[in-house]
């Protein structure tokens, strides 16, 4: 079985093996779903993120609940987010000095970030300022026959 972003036990064997690449050790809290990632006398917590549907839509939440449909991930605690995760511009002048492509700079950062390498969406995920983790998500595509013109997506 190909390997997925949206099932639990992927993200647990990347998170695992990222680990202990880095002579680190991992826990999983049951309750939680909490992630532990200890160092030496270094710790973070990552918060869990799950898909649950509610009136008028699906939201994200860090809790697990009965109606949960899927895992999508963890985040590091709020007081552990870096600065570039918020800022547009701080994370492109890091990029810029890496020697990546990016993006004409603005001087107006809109609290969003949205990387393009040739048309695909690029996610960059930092600790303590270090890039640990990047996810290249393919533009979508499709393909026709010259003839027909572009139908709606059925619900």
């Amino acid at each position: 079985m190909r390997a997925s972003k949206n099932r639990f036990l992927d993200h647990v064997k990347w998170l695992r093996r990222a680990a202990m690449a880095a002579g680190a050790e991992f826990l999983i809290a049951g309750r939680s779903v909490q992630a532990l990632v200890r160092h030496g006398d270094r710790q973070w917590v990552l918060q869990p993120q799950f898909l649950t549907p509610r009136p008028g839509g699906m939201t994200a939440s860090a809790q697990l609940e009965d109606a949960t449909e899927a895992f999508l991930g963890w985040a590091p605690e709020r007081a552990e987010r870096w600065p570039g995760a918020r800022d547009r511009l701080v994370f492109l002048r890091l990029a810029a000095s890496l020697g990546l492509a990016t993006p004409e700079m603005s001087s107006q950062p809109d609290g969003t970030l949205r990387l393009s390498v040739g048309g695909d969406l690029v996610r960059v995920w930092f600790w303590d300022g270090t890039p640990v983790c990047a996810e290249q998500v393919p533009a979508p595509s499709g393909a026709g026959d010259g003839a027909v013109g572009a139908q709606p997506v059925p619900p």
